[in-house]
């Protein structure tokens, strides 16, 4: 079988690794698979070809079994030429809430008039594969629609990298302070400020925050701003961040897109907190409900619970 993956870049992000993830499966198979994106971002490494095209590039898609797109710009790609794809099955994974992400981002307006322009191209697919039971109920208009979780393989060889980031986790924990762990993309939607504010208010914690993202200046303007140095650390984006969750006393879960995430927490047994969805969600095909150190905590106005009284209850 030969499937390709359409990308916006090969940047470190989850849809990037998920795409990743399911090439490295595929080619572990016996299958050939080739990767095309647009943008001349190359930080993620593909086991099989990688090629940049342009938005008025064809390839040769009836040479693939399958074409498989990953966000925007890979979703319009296929979409616009969807009437020249006559063998190859086009699929894509919705990897958010499109109106209210692209709400958040950019503004209502803004939204209001991508996120049907994204919507409608998805219609042409002949599958959409939804990350979570939270999106098939807001795609449920789709008329092929999959629910596929994503996985990780797990992989618990440290790098130089992790033992940076661990050792300082170590040396927050050696000035008995509570750390604080996430992982994400740092944009606005993730409701990262939530926790440095949390630091401004209780100096018993501190912050290991890994990523990168036009948010993360902001971030950083706030710590230096605040003087909070001494407790907060920011690393870019790092393979396998499951890896340090060991030395984190909370992991803070920043997005319902990133289930897979959620499973590493829970394979490191470390306490959880879920800043922007509904964590419930992520327990209805499972034996139990809830779990007693998990604290849902909503981004803003909708606060269920302030930040501080849910990271002290995971603490007891």
């Amino acid at each position: 079988m030969k499937i390709a993956y359409i990308l916006p870049s090969l940047d470190s992000k989850a849809p990037i690794f998920v795409a990743k993830f399911l090439a490295e499966f595929f080619v572990g198979q016996g299958n050939e698979v080739a990767v095309f994106y647009f943008d001349d971002i190359c930080k993620v490494a593909f086991p099989c070809g990688t090629r940049r095209i342009n938005w008025g590039d064809k390839i040769s898609f009836d040479e693939f079994d399958i074409i498989h797109s990953h966000m925007r710009r890979p979703d319009l790609y296929l979409a616009k030429n969807a009437r020249n794809i006559r063998r190859a099955k086009i699929v894509s994974t919705v990897h958010c809430d499109i109106k209210n992400d692209l709400a958040i981002s950019y503004g209502r307006f803004v939204s209001a008039i991508f996120s049907r322009q994204w919507i409608r191209a998805l219609k042409k697919f002949d599958a959409t594969v939804q990350i979570n039971d939270f999106l098939m109920k807001v795609y449920a208009q789709f008329k092929h629609n999959a629910l596929i979780y994503n996985g990780v393989k797990i992989d618990l060889h440290e790098t130089e990298r992790h033992r940076e980031i661990c050792e300082k986790m170590l040396a927050f924990k050696s000035a008995g302070l509570k750390t604080i762990c996430s992982f994400s993309v740092i944009v606005k939607r993730k409701g990262l400020m939530q926790i440095l504010r949390l630091l401004e208010k209780d100096e018993c914690f501190a912050y290991v925050c890994i990523g990168s993202g036009d948010y993360r200046a902001e971030l950083e303007r706030f710590v230096s701003e605040r003087k909070l140095q001494s407790r907060v650390a920011f690393f870019d984006a790092v393979e396998r961040p499951y890896v340090v969750l060991k030395e984190a006393d909370i992991f803070c879960f920043p997005s319902y897109a990133f289930r897979w995430l959620f499973w590493k927490a829970l394979w490191s047994a470390r306490p959880l907190s879920a800043l922007t969805f509904p964590l419930s969600e992520l327990f209805l095909k499972m034996k139990f409900r809830s779990l007693p150190w998990t604290i849902q905590v909503r981004f803003k106005r909708h606060a269920r619970l302030p930040l501080k009284n849910a990271m002290q209850k995971l603490l007891r």
